[in-house]
């Protein structure tokens, strides 16, 4: 039996930076901040924010690469890739985001560009 192994470009398609930040929480916690994103990777908070609501990696290697670890999200990683898959075809509620202030202004305009997206790809 052959695996479907996909590219580490694959993976940046599948996987665009707004995603990625809604996917950016603390281990089964809340939601990281965009100032604790930006810590973390020595990337501006207007950085995070734009990178946080953009459905393609429009940014040098360097900034994606800071990005990715600051959100602890690896495209690397077989475990995890395969984990955030799994939750993502089961129709998320996005409790960790569903809490947070800005639920209705930012992150659900977000899940439903994502939704729209995934479905003009189809």
């Amino acid at each position: 039996m052959t695996e479907k192994c996909s590219t580490f470009w694959q993976k940046a398609r599948r996987y665009p930076p707004c995603l990625v930040r809604i996917m950016a929480r603390h281990p089964r916690g809340r939601l990281l901040s965009d100032k604790e994103i930006s810590k973390r990777g020595k990337i501006s908070v207007n950085e995070v924010l734009l990178l946080g609501s953009a459905l393609r990696w429009d940014v040098t290697l360097d900034v994606m690469e800071r990005y990715l670890l600051a959100c602890d999200f690896d495209f690397e990683n077989r475990k995890q890739m395969q984990r955030i898959g799994a939750y993502l075809r089961k129709q998320p509620q996005w409790l960790h985001l569903r809490n947070d202030d800005d639920w209705t202004h930012r992150w659900l305009p977000i899940i439903k560009r994502l939704a729209a997206e995934a479905k003009g790809n189809l």
